[in-house]
């Protein structure tokens, strides 16, 4: 089973930040899952962050780091095969992430 880097991104004043977006498929039954990494030490230690089959099998579009705040990091949601809405998920202090889902027929955002 191969896995690709979808996106990464690295926070340019602390280069030893990077969100590391990933993605595979399984040989056997053909589903696509996503996974998406964090590190605040240049890779010495690395935390899982985001797992596409303990959410509904939403996939992450392109990870970032607030371009003002190192801490705050960014994972847009698509939408999931089921019907699941996409939205975002913002990190305040690096993880966890609070879900943030745009409505787009009640014009407002809800948080999870």
């Amino acid at each position: 089973m191969k896995t690709f880097v979808m996106t990464y991104n690295v926070y340019e004043a602390l280069a030893n930040r990077v969100v590391i977006n990933t993605a595979y498929i399984d040989p056997d039954t053909r589903t696509q899952f996503a996974e998406v990494y964090f590190t605040k030490e240049g890779g010495k230690s690395i935390d899982t962050i985001y797992l596409s089959n303990e959410h509904d099998g939403v996939h992450i579009g392109n990870s970032f780091f607030h371009p003002d705040d190192p801490k705050k990091s960014h994972l847009p949601k698509g939408l999931g095969a089921g019907g699941v809405n996409g939205g975002l998920f913002i990190s305040a202090n690096n993880i966890p992430f609070n879900s943030i889902i745009y409505l787009p027929d009640k014009q407002r955002l809800t948080f999870q």
